[in-house]
């Protein structure tokens, strides 16, 4: 027997066998879950699911695209490495990429934006002390990001960029602050 998503193959709260009362359909057909993983190249699986829609999910990744939701900055961006899995260590070790995953991107789009578009906002937003760690970040070619996307069931990276609080309560644990 596949993998499924019905409830007729699973015992009764006494522990009893279900009753079986209907023969298996295409609908309640499972899939295994697809793992994404950071390449160098992307790779993205098709599947035909209900209705003749098809359902596009990523194998490999390796570009994403992200906003800068206070400066309302929008680009895409290569994913450099990934830093912490909320879930285990080990996922972020393995390169797997999650929702809610932090990841290290470049910082070369932003950077361009930024420059081309030089308002008042956005120079003010470099100038508070607080906003120094951002810049630093920035000068040294990268940003801290959130995935906020579901790669393995929509094929694409989409996340926003960590400001200064998330970043720094990521890094004063012991573990990250090798990434600074």
């Amino acid at each position: 027997m596949g993998i499924s998503r019905s409830s007729l193959y699973k015992r009764k709260l006494t522990g009893a066998k279900k009753k079986k009362y209907k023969k298996k359909k295409s609908y309640n057909k499972g899939r295994i879950s697809i793992e994404p993983k950071l390449s160098k190249f992307t790779s993205i699986k098709c599947h035909k699911v209900r209705g003749g829609n098809y359902k596009f999910r990523a194998l490999k990744l390796s570009f994403g695209n992200f906003s800068w939701k206070s400066l309302m900055l929008n680009a895409r961006s290569r994913i450099l490495s990934i830093v912490k899995n909320i879930s285990s260590d080990r996922l972020a070790k393995k390169r797997f990429l999650y929702k809610n995953s932090i990841i290290k991107i470049a910082s070369k789009p932003f950077k361009i934006l930024i420059s081309h578009s030089a308002n008042k906002l956005k120079l003010m937003y470099f100038k508070k002390l607080s906003n120094l760690l951002i810049l630093n970040f920035i000068n040294r070619g990268y940003l801290y990001a959130k995935i906020t996307s579901r790669p393995g069931q929509g094929a694409s990276v989409s996340g926003v960029i960590l400001e200064r609080e998330e970043i720094i309560s990521f890094i004063n644990k012991k573990k990250y602050k090798k990434f600074l």
